[in-house]
This record gives structure tokens, C-alpha cells and sequence, in this order.
């Protein structure tokens, strides 16, 4: 039997009681997911969320407030088409340019299959993603291809 650090035990009670530990004890036991999906989960969350809810970024100087706009009718694809580049894409978006590349790639491949006439059922299988999914890149794919008719 090893020896009792007690300053280690209360660092790591301290760090079960955060906003972090308390989300992935939620997400894996409410929705029965793994550890390591549960940490997954929250990775996209602080990707998608970060800019909106750290203090720091969001501080603006007193009398100014932080708006961020968004346009219904322009599709998430267009800036790729476009020609810009992941980095331009995540300063835009705000998100990550690991988040970026995995939006990018994994529209990529729905065009491609797409484009090989495999239908959306056997685009899902393929690359292991949601029929939802496949169904969203291919309506941004075919209104990006009706503003560059």
C-alpha cells in the first residue's frame, strides 16, 4: 500500500467539483457514453461555445458590446468555395482550424461521393457519419453550385 499524499486527494476532489468534471459525468452517465466520447463532446462544445462564454474574450470596454452576426441565407460552404483558407475560415467563424478541417474534409468527401452517385444512405455508411449530416452538405453543396450557375 502507497503513501497517503493528502495535498494530491484534495486537488483531485477540488477538480471533480468543475463545470468540466460536472459536464462529463452528465454526458456519460445521462447519455451513457465512454469517457473518451464524453471528453470528445466537450472538446466541441468549448469549440463552438468558447468565444461566446470566456470572460476574456468577450470583455469590450465599458459602453461597446460583442456582436456576432450570421446571414440565414449564406451557406457554411461558401467561404471554402470561395478559395479561402482554413486559417482565414476559423478567424471568421471563430472556431477552431481543427474544427475547420474537419468541416472541410468531411464535405469534401460528401461531394465526392455525390459525385461518385452513391445515394445519401450509402454516403452516411461510408464515412460513418449521420444521414442528417450527408443531407445538410449536399443542400450546401447544391446551393453552392446555384450561385456559381
Amino acid at each position: 500500500m502507497g503513501v497517503r499524499n493528502r495535498k494530491r486527494e484534495v486537488l483531485r476532489r477540488l477538480d471533480s467539483k468543475t463545470l468540466d468534471a460536472k459536464f462529463l459525468k452528465e454526458i456519460q452517465h445521462g447519455l451513457n457514453c465512454s469517457p473518451f466520447e464524453a471528453q470528445a463532446v466537450l472538446e466541441v462544445v468549448r469549440e463552438v461555445y468558447f468565444p461566446f462564454l470566456d470572460e476574456q474574450c468577450v470583455k469590450a470596454p465599458p459602453g461597446k458590446i460583442t456582436l456576432i452576426a450570421v446571414s440565414a441565407d449564406e451557406p457554411a460552404g461558401k467561404r471554402y468555395v470561395e478559395g479561402k483558407s482554413a486559417d482565414q475560415i476559423a478567424r471568421e467563424t471563430y472556431h477552431s482550424i481543427e474544427a475547420v478541417d474537419r468541416y472541410l474534409g468531411h464535405f469534401d468527401r460528401v461531394r465526392h461521393c455525390h459525385r461518385q452517385g452513391l445515394s445519401i444512405i450509402e454516403t452516411a455508411h461510408i464515412l460513418n457519419c449521420s444521414i442528417s449530416l450527408v443531407e445538410a452538405y449536399r443542400q450546401i453543396d447544391k446551393e453552392l453550385e446555384g450561385e456559381n450557375a
